[in-house]
């Protein structure tokens, strides 16, 4: 069991997948603590030798194709053909479109 460096009240998984190297990404979103309709994309790694409990295990993780500076729900995200997907919605032009990207995660 590893527990999301995240509480109830202010963020939530949508998704989840194992990546060939055998670390778990899961994608999600975290409520903005000063605005709360204002939503941010959120990305956890947790390593492949990680095994034991508690939330140190997760490491956020950001990349440069997501945006970060608008609201923004991941709702689930995919590997397929060597090529990981996340797919969402995010705010463009005051609406809130549903959108695709590929994850290349920083080192």
């Amino acid at each position: 069991f590893h527990r999301l460096p995240i509480s109830s009240d202010s963020g939530v998984a949508r998704g989840v997948v194992e990546l060939a190297d055998g670390s778990v990404v899961v994608v999600g979103d975290a409520q903005d603590a000063d605005d709360a309709t204002n939503r941010h994309g959120a990305i956890w790694e947790l390593l492949a030798d990680s095994d034991s409990f508690g939330s140190d295990n997760w490491t956020t993780r950001a990349s440069n194709d997501l945006p970060r500076d608008s609201y923004t729900e991941l709702w689930t995200i995919e590997e397929w053909n060597d090529t990981v997907y996340i797919f969402g919605r995010t705010e463009v032009d005051n609406r809130r479109p549903a959108g695709a990207w590929t994850l290349n995660l920083d080192e």
